[in-house]
């Protein structure tokens, strides 16, 4: 899933994965990245064999406003996103679940701000 999102983003130019994109990890550098990570999720409806996985979104930068404004550029193209067809699987929707929330600063006092979304 993260794979997916990550190229999403890609395609829509909000960045580049490996060197403004990751997933998984948050690096020591640049310090203004888009990191992607997975949270879990809730159960997939069986019956219709659908998976529900959820995920953050974390912006990172030197200050609040340019930490938001990355992580919002990923809010911007993926919430309200339905019916893709995302690197061969299929997403039903994808919506934020939380507003933008203070993640604090990093070891290097980088600030980090999130969001989180459903599929």
């Amino acid at each position: 899933m993260l794979h997916d999102i990550a190229l999403y983003l890609q395609e829509q130019g909000v960045g580049v994965v490996g060197k403004t994109i990751f997933e998984g990890y948050l690096p020591p550098k640049p310090d203004k990245v888009l990191v992607l990570y997975e949270t879990g999720g809730s159960e997939p409806e069986l019956a219709g064999a659908i998976d529900r996985p959820t995920f953050l979104v974390m912006g990172r930068g030197k200050r609040w406003d340019e930490a938001r404004g990355f992580a919002f550029q990923a809010y911007d193209k993926l919430n309200g996103l339905c019916e893709q067809v995302l690197n061969g699987t299929r997403y039903l929707l994808i919506v934020a679940t939380t507003g933008f929330l203070s993640a604090g600063l990093d070891e290097n006092g980088r600030v980090l701000c999130s969001v989180y979304f459903r599929c």
